[in-house]
């Protein structure tokens, strides 16, 4: 089977719609993720729980899909601050050899039990065939009529051969299948169709009996609509009533369509539990879902999702004594838990462990292998190796895994990034490099050049920016350009600054550059000022080439139409100063209006400056003080000496020598001299600080007995 990113969940079990419940339902144990919703009964071996509404002293409910999203939000933030914290220790598997056990369910299957045989996981597309052929062969009519379909199944034309069809996803025996001659399976499909036909009649007379595996299998054919009327509904009752009959895979398709149909992710855990402490692996891998952070379309107010829980049963799976896809996706989930620490200490050598685990169950699918390459990429759990992870790319690749998809790692390691999460985003970025991608060469050179990450190394900062910058990345050339300019991890030289950014701008005029998220791209630029700006800023002061004004002004023009903030600063300069351009006071304010609108703080005060002198628009006092607040508060050292005078001076707003001390203070801590003088001054006059006139400014001796 040509592989594409699947699913964690080996199982799929489809929609239905609602049916009316009401009554209690029983569970074998409370646990904790039931909440106080567990009321015992009973005794002895007869004792159980029963899980009571709150609110109605009722199970059964719809629940409507129009949910508060603050809701979500505060359940997702609860659920996240108990993953990190309450953490399971998992010691010994406790179900790998109980009655619907995969172990179990194999050695019944091949003494004939065509039940058994259809829920047993395969490793690969030829064993998934082989248990799905045994079951219809020991008369399972659900798996006869699903051979039959399988038979029949024609691909699409004129497709790629690796494109993305669901049934193909959930049926990997169609890999064997497709490749048999199309008379063989048309007289295969007309085999298992008489089969299944025949069948029916008794089938049908068995349920009637109140036989629970045949209640259990004409569920299934209504559910698919095959043979018989499609009627979900008709199905789910099915289910439920052989559910209650005590049948595991029922209890589980029970539990599925609570959790899926009617929002009830209470009553679906305590169906799952039923059938996961049983030993059946596609209910554990249910529990393991409904233990996932709640999500719009998985929110049940009073169902409390737990990681420990979601770890607990991803382990159960994870630990069944054969191999095949569920233990394999199962060994990837620990991997990923150990990895985010969510439900489970953080530990990355455990993480290695487990995925290595996968990659030995002898499953033809390349997952562990390129988990194990990140690993190598991140240095997790391993010591940090592009040649083994490449090594390990190239093992998954060869399995069919896809290993090349650029934009989704770098969405990966976007979300990381926003999420403050480095290991992660190093992980993603170092693969990508690795692979020679020009953009993520140049996203780690931005991790040493900032420390993100990665401890501070302008050397190897300059060594990945010159990587992406051969490759033709414009952000790379430009962040070359001011290592060079600024003599950061490279000899200074001016001239090899203007020679990188003259690249870049070119690229610029041409095309945008791909990338990450816009969010992510405005972050890792260089202080968003783009080659225009740098390009300006040599002209104007003469750095690598000679000095000329009027061509400053034109690289200005250029970045602040492209809505670069600090062009648009610089650009307002020129005009207020008249330098290379025609004095314009309107003009200029129009530009810092526009930097300042993009929250740029050196935009905001000098917007400020000029509502406060009068300056290309109308003098207001108030208006400035607005802007200088809001470039102070994004850290301008100058904004917040200026708003500091203001609130002393009573300028624009209500005279208030603490708020004006307060941002004084601010400012002298960056070292604004203007500020340390009128701190200097407050502090001898005692306006809004206590009177010390011979320390007036503690730290700032020049300040002393003002």
């Amino acid at each position: 089977m040509k592989a594409n990113r699947l699913a964690s969940a080996l199982f799929f079990t489809l929609a239905l719609p609602p049916v009316a419940l009401g009554r209690e339902v029983t569970a074998t144990s409370p646990d904790d993720w039931l909440g106080n919703m567990a009321v015992p009964f009973g005794t002895g071996t007869n004792a159980g729980y029963r899980i009571i509404h709150p609110e109605t002293n009722r199970v059964g409910r719809n629940v409507s899909t129009q949910v508060d999203v603050f809701d979500i939000a505060e359940a997702q933030l609860r659920y996240q601050e108990d993953a990190r914290t309450n953490h399971i220790t998992l010691d010994k598997p406790r179900f790998t050899n109980a009655p619907w056990s995969e172990i179990r369910l194999r050695a019944a299957a091949l003494n004939g039990d065509g039940l058994a045989a259809s829920l047993c996981s395969g490793s690969n597309a030829l064993n998934t065939l082989f248990w799905l052929s045994l079951a219809a062969t020991n008369r399972w009519l659900p798996s006869q009529v699903r051979l039959a379909k399988d038979y029949e199944y024609e691909r699409p034309k004129n497709v790629e051969p690796d494109s993305f069809f669901p049934k193909e996803m959930f049926n990997p025996e169609l890999e064997v299948i497709l490749k048999q001659p199309k008379d063989l399976r048309q007289s295969a499909a007309k085999f298992w169709r008489s089969k299944a036909r025949d069948g029916l009649s008794k089938l049908k007379d068995d349920a009637s009996r109140n036989n629970t595996r045949a209640i259990y299998a004409l569920g299934l054919l209504h559910q698919a609509g095959d043979l018989v009327e499609s009627n979900s509904t008709l199905a789910a009752e099915m289910f439920h009533k052989a559910a209650d009959m005590g049948l595991p895979p029922a209890q589980e398709a029970w539990g599925s369509h609570c959790d899926r149909q009617l929002t009830n992710q209470v009553e679906a855990a305590v169906w799952c539990y039923r059938a996961a402490t049983q030993g059946l692996v596609r209910a554990q891998s249910s529990l393991s879902v409904l233990n996932r952070e709640p999500s719009p379309w998985r929110f049940d107010p009073q169902f409390q999702p737990k990681a420990c829980e979601r770890a607990r049963w991803t382990f159960e799976r994870a630990s069944q004594p054969v191999a095949c896809f569920a233990t394999y996706f199962a060994c990837n989930d620990m991997g990923d838990l150990y990895l985010s620490g969510l439900g489970v200490e953080s530990n990355a050598v455990e993480a290695v462990r487990w995925y290595r685990c996968a990659i030995g169950a002898g499953v033809a699918y390349g997952r562990g292998e390129y988990n194990l390459a990140l690993c190598y990429f991140g240095g997790d759990g391993v010591p940090q190796d592009d040649t083994e992870g490449l090594k390990w790319l190239k093992a998954a690749s060869a399995k069919g895994y896809k290993v090349d998809d650029a934009t989704w790692e770098m969405e990966r390691a976007a979300s990381a990034f926003r999420q403050g999460d480095s290991r992660t985003f190093l992980r993603y970025v170092r693969k990508l490099a690795a692979q020679r991608n020009a953009r993520a060469q140049f996203i780690l050179g931005f991790a040493y050049s900032s420390g993100y990450g990665v401890l501070k190394d302008a050397a190897e900062a300059v060594n990945r920016y010159r990587k992406a910058a051969v490759q033709g990345d414009e952000n790379a050339e430009n962040s070359l350009g001011l290592c060079y300019l600024n003599g950061e991890g490279v000899a200074k030289d001016s001239t090899e600054a203007v020679r990188w950014f003259r690249r870049a701008a070119e690229q610029a005029a041409t095309n945008a550059p791909p990338g990450p998220p816009p969010d992510f791209q405005k972050t890792v630029e260089t202080e968003g000022a783009g080659v225009e700006y740098n390009l300006g800023f040599c002209y104007q002061n003469g750095e690598g080439v000679g000095q000329d004004s009027v061509e400053a002004v034109k690289w200005f023009r250029k970045g602040a139409e492209r809505g670069h903030a600090s062009a648009q600063c610089a650009l307002g300069c020129c005009y207020l100063k008249g330098d290379g351009v025609a004095k314009d006071d309107v003009e200029a304010a129009k530009w810092f209006r526009k930097a300042a609108e993009q929250g740029d703080a050196y935009g905001e005060y000098l917007l400020g400056v000029c509502w406060s002198l009068g300056t290309g628009v109308p003098k207001d006092e108030a208006e400035a003080v607005n802007w200088l607040h809001k470039a102070a508060e994004g850290g301008n050292a100058r904004a917040q000496s200026a708003l500091g005078f203001s609130y002393l001076q009573g300028r624009g707003v209500l005279q208030d020598f603490v708020g004006g001390a307060k941002w004084l203070r601010r400012a002298a801590e960056q070292g604004e001299m203007g500020a340390e003088f009128n701190l200097g001054y407050a502090y001898s006059n005692g306006y809004g600080v206590p009177n010390d006139k011979p320390g007036a400014c503690p730290g700032r001796p020049h300040c002393a007995g003002l």
